[in-house]
């Protein structure tokens, strides 16, 4: 083992700027960053047995049945029921603490080194409630065998020390390794069982060939118990392992139901929750080829969630209450790329204006509505392929920018609050061997909870923090 790749087997650590020091890597350093003690948002706290809050209080919405909040300091109803702020950005004195940039955006690059084959999800969340956001990812392999697992098996739990770092806590059988159909690691963290505390979906793993296809789970959950650690595996679906896995709640009745896409299935499925952690049968929704991705969003500002599927090209199901759909609607619009790869579309409201837009091809879509949209915005960017990878307000102006993946690196794009994308802020170059940018997926968050949003990047060579110091 040479002296870098020790680096890895020491509680996997994004201790950076000793590990760029000695293994002789060229990480980005810019900027200063100032430690913030994160600070715990307050706990809920049940509903009196006369129905009310105590003074100060608020029950909020379906999802706080049973609970109350305090609209002051809770980052989920933030000043009022329902007005979250973005992920890890704190709440104090009922607004979301943002922080407006006056000078160009600047980050520190933190990094760990991986060793995956595909392009895959990692989950982020505040696992123990201690104000700092978490991290689940799969398990490295160094970690996989020191558990007596296969190297690709397992998620492990990565604990946000508040300053941007995270250090490795405990893992759990799951099926990270890749496979065909680019099946690779699918974790999503959401509240089943309306506890107040995240639990955990996550890919399974299998115990043999999937013949007969139900014969084996392949997606379980795990409950959540409030200090960064899980329960043991709530079976949830079986058959073809799933690509990808999102959490929302398709008919309004305040619990998250599953929507994932399976391998080989000409279908996005759907799995509606009970609340308490399980979820009923399967239901199929077809779209007429091998989607790789699903969205969820109000896609045409009903009210009703969507549901946006990819494969090649872009097919709408719309919802019409309840948690049912309409007939695929299939766009026509090509996702392809000149080599023939398909790229995954990215959502956000780039022209203030509460409509969808859609980023793909070096453009974003304005106004979408059905398969339709009013204009077009081009990327300024001299690049073929830019594979967009996380939306979010990076320099605090309240516009929506654009986070990216392209052939020299990592960067954004800032928005002008009207559709228009500003010149490019390079953050970072890719990894070694000018890793494939279309193997990368990106999260927008504030992991040191000073109020800038910072850029999560996971491809098949690392998993990197850029950490936002913008003044």
């Amino acid at each position: 083992m040479n002296r870098c790749e020790g680096f890895r087997t020491v509680m996997l650590m994004f201790a950076f700027a000793a590990l760029s020091l000695a293994c002789d890597r060229n990480y980005l350093h810019t900027g200063t960053v100032t430690p913030i003690k994160p600070v715990p948002p307050p706990a809920p706290v049940p509903i009196q047995s006369d129905g009310t809050c105590a003074s100060g209080l608020s029950a909020c919405g379906e999802m706080g049945a049973g609970y109350c909040f305090n609209l002051l300091s809770a980052p989920d109803h933030c000043g009022a029921c329902g007005s979250a702020c973005p992920l890890g950005i704190p709440c104090e004195n009922g607004k979301c603490r943002v922080v407006s940039c006056t000078q160009q955006i600047t980050v520190k690059s933190l990094r760990v080194d991986y060793n995956f084959g595909s392009r895959y999800q990692i989950a982020l969340a505040d696992l123990d409630r201690d104000g700092a956001l978490d991290m689940v990812a799969p398990t490295p392999n160094d970690l996989a065998v020191a558990n007596g697992w296969s190297p690709g098996k397992g998620a492990s739990v990565f604990r946000g020390q508040g300053d941007g770092t995270f250090a490795a806590g405990e893992s759990y059988p799951a099926d990270s390794q890749p496979g065909q159909f680019d099946s690779g690691f699918a974790v999503f963290a959401a509240d089943l069982n309306r506890d107040q505390i995240p639990d955990l979906v996550m890919r399974a793993q299998p115990a043999g060939m999937l013949t007969p296809p139900d014969a084996v789970i392949t997606v379980v959950a795990r409950l959540g118990k409030g200090d960064g650690t899980f329960g043991p595996e709530i079976g949830l679906a079986g058959g073809a392992a799933p690509s990808f896995i999102t959490i929302t709640d398709l008919n309004g009745n305040g619990i998250p139901d599953l929507i994932g896409v399976f391998a080989q299935t000409q279908a996005v499925s759907v799995y509606h929750g009970y609340g308490d952690g399980s979820f009923g049968g399967r239901k199929d929704l077809p779209v007429g080829g091998l989607p790789t991705s699903v969205l969820a969003t109000d896609w045409n500002g009903d009210g009703i969630v969507d549901l946006v599927a990819t494969d090649d090209y872009v097919h709408l199901l719309l919802g019409t209450g309840n948690g049912n759909f309409a007939p695929t609607l299939d766009c026509g619009l090509s996702l392809g790329v000149p080599t023939g790869a398909p790229i995954a579309p990215l959502l956000g409201d780039f022209d203030s204006d509460g409509v969808v837009d859609m980023v793909v091809n070096n453009s974003v879509l304005l106004g979408m509505h059905n398969c339709n949209f009013t204009r077009t915005t081009a990327f300024p960017i001299a690049y073929d392929s830019v594979y967009p990878i996380a939306a979010g307000d990076f320099n605090g102006d309240g516009a929506t920018d654009l986070a990216i993946a392209f052939w020299d690196g990592i960067g954004f794009l800032p928005g002008d609050g009207h559709g228009n994308l500003g010149a490019l802020v390079k953050l970072g170059d890719l990894d070694a061997l000018h890793e494939v940018p279309m193997g990368t997926t990106g999260y927008a968050a504030d992991v040191n909870g000073d109020g800038r949003l910072d850029l999560i990047v996971a491809n098949r060579d690392s998993i990197r923090v850029f950490l936002n110091t913008c003044r």
